[in-house]
């Protein structure tokens, strides 16, 4: 099931994606947390890109569909889910 903003991006760079205007502002970091299929949570993963002129460069190899947010540090702003499909 969706929720508004989210988006299904077929198969996709996440690199090229938009998450939205999540309003984190440039120089702090943010959190990826993703969910693969069968998972009913969410798990944070260990990078920690830096916000550089409103983008950051954020990557994940795998060979299954994955579903993706960022947050920030404190967890209070969150972006729209991404749904990434595999080849």
């Amino acid at each position: 099931m969706s929720r508004p903003g989210d988006t299904d991006l077929g198969n996709t760079d996440l690199g090229d994606t938009d998450l939205g205007d999540t309003g984190i502002e440039d120089g702090k970091t943010v959190v990826p947390y993703i969910r693969f299929p069968g998972q009913t949570t969410f798990t944070a993963g260990s990078a920690r890109p830096e916000i550089t002129d409103s983008e950051f460069v954020w990557q994940r190899k795998t060979g299954k569909r994955v579903t993706v947010y960022v947050t920030n540090d404190d967890g209070d702003i969150r972006s729209n889910r991404v749904t990434i499909q595999t080849s």
